[in-house]
């Protein structure tokens, strides 16, 4: 096969991953879930009772506790009023960080002085979610912020994926137990033997491999020994299964039954069923070719979904042809293809687990981590001459689906094993934290670069100027301008003009904050001169962009406008949208005072623009120039709204207002606040704080705001389902009959029954039925 045409084969095989369900990033299965229907309906049940938070589904590694996981929240999906969230916590490693990937998961905005607890109960406050955490067994600690969170959220439950209990508050554990295997004594016939949910999985799997594959008399006995050997472990079955178009039932079982043991160097405390499970892994490692095998033990350095490119790349020194090792991994069930938009892989937590361990065993794992921790660092390196380009979009999304691997290369660069690497990698990734909110986790990262002693001047300049930029936008101004001023001596030492012209802005925006705008212009002055040194035309627009900035502060407005009507002229050919928005709104509020009428046309503009790119301090800042604007006109209520809106905006984003900002709101209102009345002007700045930025960005152009999905407000508490139910009752229905039309189990709709009995105080049908003609008319809604 050509090279063109493998890679193809590659990425449009039929094994894959489908997009993700409308289940808000519930993962699709590739195939069916075998052999557990009764776990499904009891682990439903359980779920859906009242009394019942937080569900922790436990059993050994390979057993399928994410596979289970994902049907049951597939199934009880339709009793949540506001749906299912699905979070792999597997490339999570600090248990403090649970509870803001969660946040993140629900789209809530990070806030450095607000906890992710406090901004999780304001976001689910009143809402009927269920939240599926996978993986949670290596941030087990964390367990307690999920119990504090239940205690803040009544209507939220939680389901967990974990490999031991968490032992908190609201706990219900349900151990998922491997697959029933025929006993190998008993005399039964071919359709009982098939139907056992070993030997079903081990079927279904084994067709995968073999169309033509089927149970029959010659080989019944061989499969039911296979899926004996392996404990019923669906992982361990799975595997297996792939080898039957290669090696037959014989050679499997001849194989399993040989001494396999436990890899050199694996875990000797293990239950025996862990213990088959790593044999299982162990047995279809060593029936690998070589380049597989090197190719395996490389993927055990990565985390979360990663490109074939990325996987090419870091496996180049392997002197592998990694196309053909790729595919024989999917047909093996070693590595997931997953089919979003592009083609990407992953392997399931236990089997990189395994990857990662022989890679370490083998000698070859700071070489692989090596090479995989420069792929990012050139990717972030790239995106760093991009994210404020017309390109923007696309590169911030590269960064996001590199996150995760990102992290690793950072937490094994920055733990001692490449200092320098590491520094620089955080350096480039400060922009794109900053933009997309990952403020905690951006400034924890810059706080370790920075802390790095013995790395290069010009790498340690990078890491002390980042981290004053961020400690600039957190309010901490005087901290920021100490370590800004370190951070451009070294840049000085260092002798490179692009640095030189970086240092200096981080310098001249912390001293901007504090109003020292005398000495920020001679600071800009000094970064243009290193700008064109650099020849970077960008970063020259910005210090004259800037530059204009504090003139006005200094009352110079006619050389602001100067300046600014030529930056305007520079970056729109460009086809640069942050720059055309922070030049246009610049020149906007220049003109202000004189061409309020051109002014607003400017500032509308610029917010567009800001609100476009997905830029949220930009958006904030044009937000309070329109309200300063507006203040003293008719539409001082408007002003007065979008005061409020920006002021809770910054709150939730983490964004301190410099002093001079503060300042102009201050004045903006009073202004409002004199000429609509006191109760008039907090009436509208209330409502303004409710606003979403959608919402604020709209109001202040004059929009339709999208309207927010409202769910339907039932009588008596009930939820969606469970009106359902009582409408079903009221037609006459037992629970049977309403368990076959709903397609949910009898004991599901006893559950709901009982729940509509607790929560209207009744106990007959008859009252039920009675309650529902009252109050339910027909077509209500659920």
């Amino acid at each position: 096969m050509s090279m063109g045409k493998r890679r193809s084969h590659i990425l449009t095989s039929s094994n894959s991953h489908a997009e993700e369900s409308s289940l808000r990033g519930l993962p699709q299965p590739p195939y069916p879930l075998i052999g557990r229907k009764k776990d499904v309906e009891a682990a439903q049940d359980l779920v859906l009772r009242r009394n019942v938070r937080l569900v922790t589904i436990t059993g050994p590694p390979g057993v399928g506790k994410t596979r289970f996981a994902v049907e049951l929240a597939s199934t009880v999906g339709s009793e949540f009023d506001d749906g299912v969230v699905f979070l792999d916590l597997a490339p999570v490693r600090d248990p403090g960080l649970v509870l803001d990937a969660i946040a993140r998961a629900l789209g809530v905005i990070e806030h450095p002085d607000r906890p992710p607890l406090e901004r999780l109960q304001r976001r689910l406050g009143g809402r009927n979610i269920l939240l599926l955490l996978d993986n949670f067994e290596q941030v087990v600690a964390a367990a307690s912020g999920v119990a504090d969170l239940l205690a803040a959220c009544p209507d939220v439950k939680v389901v967990v994926t974990s490999r031991q209990p968490l032992h908190a508050r609201w706990e219900h554990r349900y151990n998922l137990l491997p697959l029933v295997v025929p006993d190998a004594t008993a005399r039964s016939d071919r359709g009982t033997l098939a139907r056992s949910s070993a030997t079903a999985l081990f079927i279904e799997r084994a067709r995968a491999a073999q169309p033509d594959f089927s149970l029959d008399e010659r080989n019944a006995a061989a499969v039911v020994e296979i899926c004996r050997r392996l404990d019923g472990l669906p992982l361990a079955i799975e595997l297996a299964a792939a080898w039957v178009g290669a090696l037959g039932l014989d050679a499997i079982l001849s194989r399993l039954s040989g001494h396999l043991g436990l890899p050199l160097g694996g875990p000797r405390d293990v239950s025996e069923r862990q213990r088959t499970l790593f044999s299982a892994i162990a047995w279809s490692y060593n029936l690998l070719n070589e380049a597989e095998r090197s190719v395996f033990r490389a993927l055990g350095a990565f985390a979360g979904e990663t490109p074939l490119e990325v996987i090419e790349a870091v496996c180049e020194g392997l002197r592998v042809d990694v196309l053909t090792p790729v595919a024989g991994l999917v047909d093996k069930n070693l590595l997931l293809r997953i089919e979003n938009g592009e083609t990407r892989f992953r392997m399931l937590e236990t089997i990189r687990e395994f990857a990662e361990e022989r890679l370490e065993l083998t000698g070859e794992a700071d070489a692989v981590r090596r090479r995989h921790a420069a792929w990012f660092l050139g990717l972030a390196q790239r995106a760093e001459r991009f994210i404020w380009s017309e390109h923007q979009m696309e590169w911030f999304g590269r960064l996001e689906r590199a996150h995760d691997n990102v992290r690793v290369a950072l937490e094994w660069c920055l733990g001692g094993r490449d200092e320098e690497t590491g520094v620089l990698l955080a350096a480039s990734m400060t922009r794109f934290w900053f933009a997309r909110g990952y403020v905690r986790e951006g400034r924890r990262w810059g706080q370790i670069a920075a802390s790095k002693q013995h790395v290069s001047p010009r790498a340690r300049a990078l890491a002390l100027s980042n981290l004053a930029f961020f400690l600039m936008h957190q309010g901490e101004r005087d901290h920021a301008i100490r370590l800004a001023e370190q951070g451009v001596a070294l840049a000085r030492s260092v002798g490179e003009p692009w640095l030189m012209a970086w240092s200096l802005l981080q310098l001249a925006l912390a001293t901007d904050a504090v109003g020292d705008f005398e000495r920020s212009q001679r600071v800009y002055g000094e970064m243009l001169d290193s700008a064109r040194q650099a020849e970077d035309e960008r970063m020259a627009i910005l210090a004259l962009n800037n530059t204009a900035t504090a003139l006005r502060h200094q009352g110079d407005t006619a050389g602001a406008r100067t300046i600014l009507e030529e930056v305007l002229s520079m970056a729109r050919p460009r086809h640069d949208r942050w720059l055309t928005s922070l030049a246009t709104g610049n020149l906007g509020v220049v003109l202000a005072p004189a061409d309020p009428v051109h002014a607003l046309l400017l500032l509308e503009e610029s917010l567009a623009l800001a609100h476009e790119i997905g830029h949220p301090w930009l958006t904030i800042r044009r937000l309070e120039d329109l309200a300063a604007v507006l203040a003293s006109s008719d539409r001082a209520e408007l002003s007065a709204g979008l005061l409020g809106a920006t002021g809770a905006l910054r709150d939730a984003f983490g964004f301190a207002r410099p002093s001079w900002v503060q300042a102009e709101v201050d004045e903006a209102s009073a202004t409002a606040r004199k000429r609509l009345g006191a109760d008039a002007f907090d009436a509208a700045y209330d409502k303004g704080r409710a606003m979403t930025a959608d919402e604020a960005v709209a109001l202040a152009l004059g929009r339709s705001a999208p309207a927010p999905k409202e769910r339907p407000q039932h009588p008596g508490g009930l939820t969606g389902r469970e009106v359902q139910v009582v409408m079903d009752i009221a037609r006459g229905l037992t629970n049977r009959q309403i368990s076959e039309r709903l397609g949910i189990s009898q004991r599901t709709v006893d559950a709901h029954v009982q729940n509509v009995r607790n929560k209207l105080g009744m106990e007959r049908r008859a009252q039920i039925a009675a309650w529902a003609s009252a109050h339910l008319p027909k077509g209500t809604p659920v």
